[in-house]
């Protein structure tokens, strides 16, 4: 029984988790970088205003860090005013102007790439009655565009758990959480 308790704590630990990865342009310069853009991410398809939600939460965990941000609804309001939309128009020769029109050194975009829960059977003693846990998950990946030569110098992808079912703003906050600490290391 004390091996089935001990089982049950490791699992429930391990889905609770973050996970992330991270990417760095070599020789990269962050102290450049004095403010930043963040963009709405783009949505999980099926999931509308995910990347609002996830744009949001990134925003307020990034609100105690070194990296001073340009307030979304502004940029929304600029990007909207001068006609521009961040989607498929990232190349050398916009990135300069919408980071003067912003009054950038870089833009941080992202996109939601999972949203979900899913039910597992972690039936632990074989031939015992079905134990079911619902497990909410979301995943992100961001990049950091430098507004003068649009490339991405630093990108990341993570994926955050909870226990439980629609759970997932939990889920996407412990994502965020890992990406920042990871994110104020490089600055």
């Amino acid at each position: 029984m004390v091996k089935k308790v001990i089982f049950l704590n490791l699992l429930i630990f391990l889905i609770n988790c973050a996970s992330s990865e991270v990417f760095i342009k070599p020789n990269t310069n962050f102290k450049k970088y004095k403010r930043v853009a963040i963009y709405n991410f783009l949505d999980y398809p099926i999931i509308p205003n995910s990347g609002r939600q996830l744009a949001d939460i990134l925003s307020m965990n990034l609100l105690g860090s070194n990296i001073d941000l340009v307030d979304r609804s502004s940029t929304e309001t600029i990007m909207k005013e001068w006609k521009i939309s961040l989607s498929g128009i990232i190349d050398e020769k916009t990135t300069p102007e919408i980071g003067n029109l912003l009054g950038v050194q870089a833009i941080l975009l992202g996109s939601v790439n999972e949203w979900g829960s899913v039910t597992q059977n972690i039936q632990i003693v074989q031939g015992s009655p079905p134990a079911y846990m619902t497990v909410s998950s979301v995943g992100i990946t961001v990049k950091l565009i430098d507004c003068e030569t649009a490339e991405i110098i630093w990108a990341a992808n993570a994926r955050g758990t909870e226990v439980g079912p629609n759970q997932h703003t939990s889920a996407a906050n412990k994502a965020v959480k890992d990406l920042v600490k990871k994110l104020n290391k490089s600055f």
